[in-house]
């Protein structure tokens, strides 16, 4: 199975590449209020020490996810404090939001990172840990590239998940993207930037991008579609939830995959490859 980071990448460099601010005032906004916040380094750098996931990675998916909340854990938005309730659910409580961030982003898989950390790179790690639903509609990711003319209209097509299983193709993600943030983040303090990575410097107009489907490994398409993964997986009563069947491979699909992947002494990479595909087979026959 080819990675499906291979397959993406050059459609990421090509984005970084030509892509435009749209909301400049807010970013700028954005960006100076969470440096002013000492805490941010504070909680980020230890994390950063422990599982080699860059700062500028993880700050602005969890000002997305929470706001920087610190109170809450990456993992599922519950206080990590307490023993979380939603999925993955039984987790915690932990020690500090330190512990609990090293334990989610390692749960995901973000830190089993085989390619060195570049912008591209960045870019497939924020979508795999929101999910590749509006892909699969044919539509760039507001997680990555809201803010930017990738996604804006009237450049960008807009569109988003208004709600578990529910795709509204006019809406538009009015939070800002992690492209965005992080480029406004570097620019005002150069110590984020990505170690032994050429910076982005977006100044080559292009014609439209066209969205690359999602890549067979990540649900796909065919007879084992993410839908069939899905449909299969609430068959065999895996993962302690049943899944929205909507085709939209996500982090609840992802996390229930890597649970079916641990139990069955796979790469619990959440990413549903012909391996994986096989073993799900092997057990509906079972069942």
């Amino acid at each position: 199975m080819q990675h499906p980071f291979k397959v993406l990448e050059s459609e990421y460099e090509r984005r970084l590449a030509s892509l435009k601010i749209t909301r400049q005032a807010e970013v700028y906004s954005r960006a100076v209020a969470i440096l002013r916040r000492h805490e941010v380094i504070a909680n980020f750098g230890p994390v950063q020490e422990a599982t080699g996931i860059p700062m500028l990675w993880m700050i602005p998916s969890f000002e997305r996810e929470s706001g920087l909340d610190f109170r809450t854990s990456p993992a599922q938005g519950d206080r990590w404090d307490h023993v979380s309730v939603n999925v993955p659910r039984g987790v915690g409580p932990f020690p500090s939001f330190t512990a609990a961030a090293i334990w989610s982003y390692k749960h995901d898989g973000i830190d089993k990172n085989s390619v060195p950390w570049t912008w591209p790179y960045m870019c497939w790690c924020w979508e795999k840990f929101n999910g590749f639903g509006p892909r699969d509609h044919g539509r760039v990711s507001g997680y990555d590239f809201a803010g930017t003319d990738q996604y804006d209209p009237p450049d960008g097509d807009g569109g988003k998940y208004v709600s578990d299983g529910h795709w509204s193709p006019g809406e538009v993600d009015k939070q800002l993207g992690c492209v965005a943030l992080a480029l406004e983040l570097v620019r005002l303090e150069p110590a984020l930037a990505l170690h032994n990575a050429p910076p982005i410097v977006p100044t080559v107009p292009t014609d439209p991008i066209p969205v690359t489907p999602t890549p067979i490994g990540v649900g796909g398409h065919g007879p084992h579609d993410t839908r069939w993964i899905q449909d299969s997986l609430n068959h065999l009563h895996f993962g302690g939830e049943q899944l929205i069947v909507d085709g939209s491979y996500g982090r609840r699909t992802r996390n229930v995959v890597r649970a079916f992947q641990s139990a069955h002494g796979l790469v619990a990479d959440g990413l549903a490859g012909p391996i994986t595909i096989a073993a799900i087979e092997h057990e509906l026959g079972q069942a």
